[in-house]
């Protein structure tokens, strides 16, 4: 069940002329089946013949030529079904990352977070290598035998029911051998994957946290670690190849032996007179053929079994549930946004908000503040349907943006994050991924107002500068701004900004306000903000504590009426009059 589920998901996205392909490759590995006994019988003919009556030299031409030309004839069909296996193998392997891709595309953000970057590379590009594989090659090889083998035991039984049935129990005995092979080489490949997820992370932690581990001497802790999980993965796949090449050993010795139990019953019965030389000799001929295909699918079973568990690897990531578009998606009627009576929680029974309610009016700027921990930045996330809420609505224009396609909803939404995302790409790759169809002039543009165009042009190859060798000599607050200048690109009538500034220089912070200024110009604007000075002026400010709305209002209301929002004032005006003095070694207050 689980091999016909594979092969129903990955054929699935295949086009009709490609099924046909994959159809027409199959009738033709059942054709080359057939065409490798025909040579053997006829010989087998052939040899009959001359032990009982002799042969005359045009009969010797015709038996002889006669298997010449069915494995000359072989030769192109062979070709053909290579060619047919690798083309539809690796398309139907493409199609499965695709699939994945555009899973992980729609997948909710709390979905999304079970899937670790590294692991999720390694389902793409090894787990789906590992299927597609197995999809180009070994399946077909395993078809192939098992008609060889199924052919050869119906020509057997034809020639003598009693040893076709013999050759079919003794066949049948292979079958658990089969199963605990491919169940062990399975469990293997899966211990070998989580181990190499396991060292990967080791390795990812030990690149990005070099400069941090030499400080602390903590460098030689992270090899020892990683030195571990290497030895691990030697000590499960030596445990696992022990269990399994005991059983490959007894499969092929029970093969043997259930040749030699053939033969023997076929000799036995000759000498009784139930078995006439003809049938003798194409039993003898049939049994040694049997000894190769059921040996090759007793070797190729290991194929399998890695190709399975790979496959349930992929489950998770494909059988994960997607955000639920609607049929029929509406369209925002204006910027407005609104919370009405807002339950959310990312575990059953734990809620961060409860019944929260406020409305932004279209063109205005509102701030988001509270302790860490209030869920500012989730109220960002839930507005782009990261998550959807548990209760309530979120609207976006009049519209509940669950009845909007999430193509309308994040066509009408620009982000910027504090920590952006950059492509390997060019600069301008990266800033026209905000709009793809923008031409190099608009980018420009867009660069400027984000006052990023002068250290762009500074760089090496300008604008055509790849991110990833621009990155070492680019500040945050440069990169900050290329991410503003995306933003500006896109031109879309709702921003939001998840603490944008929060982690800047003076100058830095200064140059960004002031591209930030030019990117919500006329814009909704939705703000997380950590630093209050920065939101001083916002239409209205809402005051997040522990998942509920404590207050809202301008800065000046909220400084007389609002607790919370006094505390958290004036914690910031304490902490910008703390300065540390180096001779002392503790913080003093100016």
């Amino acid at each position: 069940m689980m091999i016909a589920d594979m092969l129903r998901t990955c054929l699935r996205r295949l086009n009709i002329q490609e099924r046909r392909a994959f159809r027409r490759m199959y009738l033709l590995l059942a054709l080359d089946a057939f065409l490798q006994l025909v040579p053997a019988s006829v010989i087998g003919w052939a040899l009959v013949i001359l032990m009982q009556r002799g042969m005359s030299m045009t009969e010797l031409w015709i038996y002889g030529s006669l298997p010449l030309l069915l494995l000359l004839l072989r030769i192109p069909l062979l070709i053909c079904i290579q060619s047919l296996g690798f083309r539809c193998g690796f398309r139907a392997g493409q199609g499965l990352r695709e699939m994945a891709l555009d899973r992980l595309r729609a997948l909710p953000l709390g979905s999304l977070s079970m899937f670790k970057p590294g692991m999720t590379a390694a389902l793409l590009t090894e787990e789906v290598g590992v299927v597609e594989n197995f999809l180009a090659w070994h399946a077909a090889i395993l078809y192939g035998y098992l008609i060889n083998a199924c052919l050869l035991l119906g020509a057997l039984t034809l020639t003598d029911y009693r040893l076709g049935l013999l050759a079919i129990l003794l066949a049948l005995g292979l079958l658990p051998l089969l199963r605990l092979a491919r169940r062990f080489v399975g469990d293997v490949h899966r211990q070998r994957r989580e181990q190499l997820d396991h060292g990967g992370e080791i390795i990812n932690e030990f690149v990005r946290g070099i400069p941090v581990l030499r400080v602390f001497n903590a460098a030689e802790r992270q090899t020892a670690l990683f030195t571990d999980t290497v030895k691990a993965l030697h000590r499960y796949a030596d445990s696992t190849m022990k269990r399994v090449i005991p059983w490959l050993g007894a499969g092929r010795v029970w093969l043997e032996l259930s040749l030699v139990g053939v033969m023997a019953g076929a000799a036995a019965l000759y000498l009784r007179s139930e078995l006439s030389l003809i049938q003798l000799t194409l039993v003898l001929i049939f049994a040694i053929m049997l000894a190769t295909p059921l040996d090759l699918l007793l070797s190729n079973a290991i194929f399998l079994g890695m190709a399975q568990e790979a496959y349930n690897k992929l489950q998770p990531l494909l059988t994960s549930a997607p955000l639920v578009e609607p049929d029929s998606p509406q369209f925002p009627n204006d910027n407005s946004i609104v919370w009405q009576s807002v339950c959310f929680g990312f575990q059953p029974g734990r809620r961060l908000f409860s019944n929260v309610n406020f409305s932004v009016p279209p063109g205005s700027f509102t701030a988001i503040v509270g302790p860490s921990g209030a869920g500012k930045s989730t109220m960002l996330h839930l507005l782009t349907r990261a998550w959807d809420v548990d209760e309530g609505t979120i609207r976006l224009g009049g519209v509940d943006i669950r009845a909007m396609s999430l193509d309308t909803l994040f066509d009408n939404v620009a982000i910027v994050y504090q920590q952006g995302l950059w492509l390997q790409d060019t600069v301008m790759g990266n800033i026209r991924m905000g709009r793809p169809e923008a031409g190099d002039n608009e980018v420009i543009a867009a660069a400027q107002a984000a006052c990023a165009d002068d250290f762009i042009r500074c760089l090496p190859q300008g604008y055509q500068t790849r991110l990833t060798d621009a990155q070492s000599c680019l500040s945050g607050g440069e990169l900050q701004r290329i991410s503003i200048a995306r933003a500006i690109l896109k031109n879309a009538p709702v921003v939001l900004l998840d603490e944008a500034t929060s982690a800047l220089d003076a100058e830095n912070e200064y140059t960004i306000q002031r591209a930030l200024s030019r990117l919500c110009r006329g814009k909704t604007v939705l703000m997380v903000a950590h630093r209050l000075n920065t939101v001083t002026h916002a239409d209205q400010i809402l005051v997040m504590e522990e998942g509920r709305l404590a207050a809202q209002g301008d800065h000046a209301s909220l400084l007389a009426t609002c607790a919370l929002y006094q505390r958290l004032w004036l914690c910031q005006q304490e902490a910008e009059r703390w300065f540390f003095t180096s001779s002392v070694g503790q913080y003093n207050e100016k």
